[in-house]
Parts: C-alpha cells; sequence; structure tokens
C-alpha cells in the first residue's frame, strides 16, 4: 500500500507500519493489513501519535501477531499517571 493511501495521522510512521507488517507472523490478508491499520487508528486517536508508535515498537521487538486496541486501552489505563486526577493538576478557572 503507497504510503499516500494510509490515513494521514499515521502516514508518519509508515516504516515502523511496514516493518511490523513484514515481521508478523499470521494473516497477511488484505483484511488482516486493513484491522492494523484501523487498530493502530484507534490508539493513535486515543493516545496520540507517540503511543501508537510505542505500540508499533513493542509489536515488532515481541513478534505479535496482531495489534489489538481494546488491550492497549487496559494497559494504559492501568499506568497513566496516578496523579493525573489529583485536583492540584486541573487548570485553575475562576468562577
Amino acid at each position: 500500500m503507497p504510503v499516500a493511501d494510509l490515513p494521514r495521522h499515521l502516514q508518519p510512521m509508515a516504516d515502523s507500519i511496514e516493518a511490523y507488517w513484514l515481521e508478523k507472523a499470521g494473516s497477511r490478508s488484505r483484511a488482516a493489513f486493513d484491522a492494523v491499520v484501523y487498530e493502530l487508528g484507534l490508539v493513535a486517536a486515543k493516545g496520540g501519535r507517540r503511543a501508537a508508535c510505542e505500540l508499533l515498537r513493542q509489536a515488532i521487538q515481541s513478534g505479535w501477531t496482531a495489534i489489538n486496541y481494546a488491550a492497549w486501552v487496559k494497559h494504559w489505563e492501568a499506568n497513566r499517571d496516578p496523579l493525573a486526577g489529583h485536583p492540584a493538576y486541573q487548570l485553575f478557572q475562576p468562577r
């Protein structure tokens, strides 16, 4: 698939997507590729490009056969900064 055919927000990580695709085990059908792009799009939408690149890096290193958004969300929520919800981290808004 040409880089231009990837969703715009995934185009900067085209090299990582290709590296994952070449290294992964399992199905290499068009439907499997579309599923990878879809799952990465969900990760990028929630966690940003950095999170999607990190997920790809882990998938390449570990030889994952699939990328799963739901599993990533569980991991992401479990490892978020515990102070992020603390009132000291909230923006001050006068009443």
